[in-house]
């Protein structure tokens, strides 16, 4: 059986009216979004659809990612999505002056959106390489202006000792 949503700028629409929204895109008609909850492969869904609380944060990420997606993949159905599309959406995105990884990340959410529609579809990306990481290091300096402002809780400077001493970053 055919979603009727049959194009993603038709998800996009769906969006606004309260349809069910995987991690980034609506994808089926449903009910009351804000009685959904998924049961089952939790593997697949990483949040419920609500009223507030993170499930705003995602939304939002996935509304901007799909502002960004919708000029080049509004009009296509999900199974002519090929790696030609991406490279090309690619190409555009970084005359712009995007970062690869966000354009990675919004090629890998309208990825998820159409994996999560039909499993077993035909879509195929292709996502740009991840930039390298940053490596910063704090200044001896900066290090002591960052002891001081912890100074009133001391499991704060315990921490920043430890995080230090252990190069640790999160």
């Amino acid at each position: 059986m055919r979603n009727p949503l049959r194009n993603l700028n038709s998800y996009l629409r769906a969006i606004r009216h309260g349809v069910v929204v995987y991690d980034c895109f609506p994808l089926s008609i449903k009910a009351d979004p804000r009685s959904l909850v998924r049961t089952g492969d939790r593997s697949r869904s990483r949040e419920t659809v609500g009223t507030g609380g993170t499930g705003s944060v995602h939304r939002e990420r996935q509304e901007s990612s799909w502002k960004a997606l919708k000029p080049q993949f509004g009009t296509l159905q999900p199974d002519t999505i090929d790696r030609a599309v991406c490279r090309a959406y690619t190409a555009d995105r970084r005359g712009k002056g995007r970062a690869n990884n966000i354009i990675r990340k919004e090629l890998s959410d309208l990825r998820a959106a159409v994996n999560w529609h039909e499993k077993h579809n035909r879509a195929q990306f292709d996502l740009p390489p991840a930039d390298p990481p940053r490596d910063r290091r704090l200044t001896r300096y900066e290090f002591a202006k960052l002891l001081d402002a912890a100074a009133i809780t001391p499991h704060l400077i315990n921490f920043l000792h430890l995080a230090i001493a252990t190069a640790g970053r999160k």
